[in-house]
């Protein structure tokens, strides 16, 4: 007596048949979709193991990209031959009286940061005009930039101030010269001679006034 049917045409299945006598459809045991025999599920595993331990492999020990590097912030030496692009942030932070701002500019000019320390004393000009060493310092921060003759205007300022201002004086006998106005060079310099400066600035003055050539 039949047992079972086809699962393909429903025809009675005799005996242990492996195949339908009707469509030949095999009738053997299948594997139930989504199920694995304990061999194969040991398989699986050890494949799946063997890829998660070479994709760590190639994760931490593979070529990696460095992190992009924060730019920079502009450096305050540039500031000795140009003013630098953020200016307008370094102006905002500024401080707004007269001795913050002198003193800034001092620190500025000792390292080198003219066009920054020119910027800090020009301010502190605004609190009060007739600082004669303010303005004798933003001259030699001029002279530093190349700006000579805004230099002597504020050399010459200062000595309208203080009459007897020594460095302004050998201040505008060095720009003079670097200008090749020998003549002018060498009436300030003598000034300060005849006038008695203190001794180290008399020896360098009057090294100077050696090491000109005559006649100029």
């Amino acid at each position: 007596m039949a047992s079972k049917q086809c699962p393909r045409c429903s025809e009675p299945i005799i005996g242990d048949a492996r195949f339908c006598p009707a469509c030949g459809c095999p009738l053997g045991r299948t594997r139930p979709l989504g199920r694995y025999s304990a061999k194969d599920q040991v398989i699986i595993i050890v494949i799946l193991l063997a890829a998660a331990a070479l994709y760590m492999m190639w994760h931490w020990m593979g070529p990696r990209q460095s992190a992009p590097s924060r730019p920079a912030p502009e450096l305050a030496e540039n500031a000795g031959t140009s003013p630098p692009t953020n200016m307008a942030t370094f102006i905002a932070s500024l401080p707004k009286e007269f001795e913050p701002l002198v003193s800034m500019g001092n620190g500025l000019m000792d390292q080198g940061q003219f066009a920054l320390a020119v910027e800090c004393y020009r301010r502190a000009l605004q609190f009060r005009p007739q600082a004669a060493d303010v303005l004798v310092d933003l001259g030699a921060c001029q002279h530093a930039l190349g700006q000579l003759q805004e230099a002597i205007a504020n050399f010459k300022k200062g000595l309208e101030y203080d009459p007897a201002h020594k460095i302004a004086k050998f201040n505008l006998g060095i720009t003079y010269a670097d200008l090749g106005d020998s003549a002018q060079a060498r009436q300030w310099w003598q000034q300060l001679v005849d006038e008695g400066a203190p001794d180290q600035l008399r020896y360098r003055v009057e090294s100077l006034l050696l090491a000109m050539p005559s006649g100029k």
